[in-house]
């Protein structure tokens, strides 16, 4: 199923900067609302497809993938440098390997103890 003009325009938007509030704002969804509906729109089967294909096509296009920038990011995190860039590219990479919970919930008073795993 083809996306409407204005969802189109939500996905071309989507891709300058991830921000899904922005990008519902900048393809003429309501101000007010554009929060919510961002968050909406990210859960759209066809949205989310059309994002993947044109996040593949922009990779294809710039010749940048997913192993060049770990190795990248892994250069930084080894290299000389700013001791802030080197923990941030850490960072990243372990993000990647799923070393980082991103979210945490907390229910019923209880305290719930996080433990990151070495994947090796």
């Amino acid at each position: 199923m083809a996306l409407t003009p204005k969802r189109a325009a939500f996905v071309r938007e989507y891709l300058i900067d991830l921000n899904a509030s922005a990008a519902a704002r900048r393809a003429g969804y309501s101000a007010k609302t554009s929060d919510r509906t961002g968050y909406d729109l990210l859960r759209i089967p066809e949205i989310t497809e059309a994002i993947r294909a044109a996040q593949q096509d922009r990779a294809q296009d710039t010749r940048v993938s997913a192993q060049m920038v770990l190795e990248g990011l892994r250069g930084i995190a080894e290299g000389e440098g700013p001791e802030s860039a080197r923990v941030r590219a850490y960072e990243l990479l372990g993000k990647h390997i799923g070393m980082f919970a991103d979210k945490h919930e907390h229910t019923g008073g209880m305290t719930i103890e996080v433990i990151y795993a070495d994947p090796d």
